[in-house]
């Protein structure tokens, strides 16, 4: 019997209830819709002129590193 035989993963790609979707599919929308979303905003960048971009990508590396630090150190101001 060989690994890939479908009496050993066969379940993978049942449904269990008609109209639903298995975790597989979930995630394989989640990467297509991702990579439509990452399409559209490199669309938009490559039509920006290039100081406008790099002060974009400046503000956003900022906020991203203060974030990062804020999530480090723990702020307890709850």
């Amino acid at each position: 019997m060989s690994v890939n035989s479908c009496e050993s993963n066969c379940s993978l790609n049942e449904h269990p209830h008609p109209g639903s979707t298995t975790m597989r599919e979930a995630h394989m929308l989640f990467i297509v819709a991702a990579l439509a979303l990452m399409g559209v905003l490199l669309g938009a960048a490559a039509h920006t002129p290039l100081p406008v971009f790099l002060a974009a990508s400046g503000v956003i590396g900022a906020w991203l590193l203060i974030f990062f630090i804020r999530e480090r150190t723990g702020h307890k101001e709850s």
